[in-house]
């Protein structure tokens, strides 16, 4: 076995002769690793093979961070190989569980690379539901550099507004370098935001999930983390009375409200109009007509803007004139009447130079469709800067029913990118002509299109 190993380092000096000097594990050659590990008299054993494994995609990892699975915590209290890794930038642990034995090996993974922990800028619980009390409160403890943090929510037993929630609270508030937080899941109530509020100075990036607790004064404590940039929250109750205190958020660029059901206001209210503002989602927890949408109501430096709405050509007037460097929308619907439904409509259409969908319509409307169309105020909605539009459903009734005037070409002619939810009757004939389209994704089970 000595032979053979010193044959395979051998090859490794020569090859690199005394050009590179190896500096670790790291910078030894895969291959020459694999051999060296082959060779070992106990290489047949499973805990040894388990071990070498989790070697090996530490290495591969060694640049920049790391995924630990949770039956990987054992074999680093054995190895010791987590303090080879001085680049470690980023920690995830995916699909971490707690029984038996891995909440033990979590925190003594965690004490015993204290040094490597202190160093991570990322930390995240991707599909982990839950973490214990003790085991939050010593990773927070360990954070010293932590930039973006998303962390699950508390193990059942700590019941919402207990000692042990508001004291697992305090030690989120009490980290001063995180810029990201992401608190999805944790329902934070009216004490909670208090005590986030008065800590995370350089917090800039917020996500809070299931605020259905949360009220004016709970709004008012989260309005102090004046250096928010992006705000999401879920579960939103009340109406935009309520969320009026986030308005002391001036630097927002980035809002996004998912409304629970029952929220009392369809329009969107003061927080649309943010002079910073550039991204926008107000998203209810049913679709419901625009009526909301009206001149002034949202701001005109908008660039994404995402409502669960059905827009009919009055609201999407409104958005044409307002925001005009809108780049994406996410909308449920767009509601495009038939000349028999909105005779002036048609008649700014063809006034316009728009081709329409029923060629006779478009006839009986022509010889009077400038003067049609100067008496009503109608014009065509035209958003030339959108290019992504993401659409929950497309729909267009049988030949013998009504038929919309124009396809979305004439609505959005600068189109690049869509995505549908779900496509009904002839739908797909609303995409005709989009003659700068690159990408159409379909985000549903099956297409019920007839054409």
């Amino acid at each position: 076995m000595v032979s053979a190993l010193s044959s395979e380092l051998g090859q490794s000096r020569q090859a690199k002769h005394a050009t590179t000097r190896v500096a670790g594990f790291s910078d030894l050659p895969k291959e020459l690793v694999a051999n060296i590990v082959s060779s070992l008299p106990y290489a047949d054993r499973p805990a040894f093979r388990a071990t070498c494994k989790l070697a090996c995609e530490l290495v591969d990892a060694a640049s920049n961070g790391w995924v630990m699975k949770v039956d990987e915590g054992e074999a680093l209290l054995t190895s010791g190989l987590l303090q080879r890794l001085t680049s470690l930038a980023y920690m995830w642990f995916e699909r971490w569980t707690w029984e038996g034995d891995q909440e033990a090996n979590f925190l003594a993974v965690m004490l015993i690379n204290r040094n490597v922990f202190a160093k991570l800028q990322e930390v995240r619980f991707p599909r982990t539901p839950h973490i214990p009390f003790r085991c939050l409160r010593g990773l927070l403890s360990a954070l010293l550099s932590v930039v973006c943090l998303s962390l699950p929510p508390l193990a059942p037993v700590v019941l919402r507004d207990s000692p042990l929630q508001h004291a697992a609270l305090r030690s989120i508030a009490a980290l001063t370098s995180v810029v990201e937080l992401n608190m999805e899941g944790w329902e934070v109530t009216d004490s909670g935001a208090r005590i986030l509020g008065q800590g995370l100075p350089k917090l800039q990036r917020l996500i809070l999930g299931d605020l259905t607790e949360l009220s004016r004064t709970g709004y008012s404590s989260l309005a102090q983390l004046r250096g928010l940039q992006c705000f999401t929250a879920t579960g939103v109750r009340g109406n935009n009375l309520t969320l009026e205190p986030l308005t002391a958020l001036t630097g927002l660029t980035g809002l996004r409200m998912e409304l629970a059901l029952g929220f009392r206001d369809e329009g969107l209210g003061p927080l649309a109009c943010l002079p910073a503002l550039r991204t926008l989602g107000w998203w209810h927890a049913e679709a419901h007509v625009s009526t909301g949408l009206r001149p002034g109501s949202v701001s005109p430096w908008l660039r994404e803007l995402s409502l669960c709405v059905e827009l009919d050509m009055r609201a999407l007037s409104v958005l044409a004139a307002t925001c005009t460097g809108l780049a994406m929308m996410q909308v449920q619907g767009i509601v495009i009447p038939s000349p028999e439904e909105d005779p002036a409509f048609a008649a700014a259409a063809v006034a316009a130079g728009v081709a329409v969908i029923t060629p006779a319509n478009a006839q009986a409307v022509a010889s009077g469709s400038g003067a049609a169309a100067a008496r009503t105020g109608t014009v065509v909605p035209v958003m030339p800067s959108l290019r992504t539009l993401i659409i929950g459903e497309l729909y267009i009734a049988p030949l013998d029913e009504l038929q919309p005037v124009v396809r979305l070409r004439a609505l959005f002619p600068a189109l690049e990118n869509v995505l549908v939810f779900h496509v009904l009757q002839r739908g797909m004939l609303l995409l005709e002509g989009l003659s700068r389209l690159k990408r159409l994704v379909f985000n549903c089970i099956s297409l019920r299109d007839e054409v």
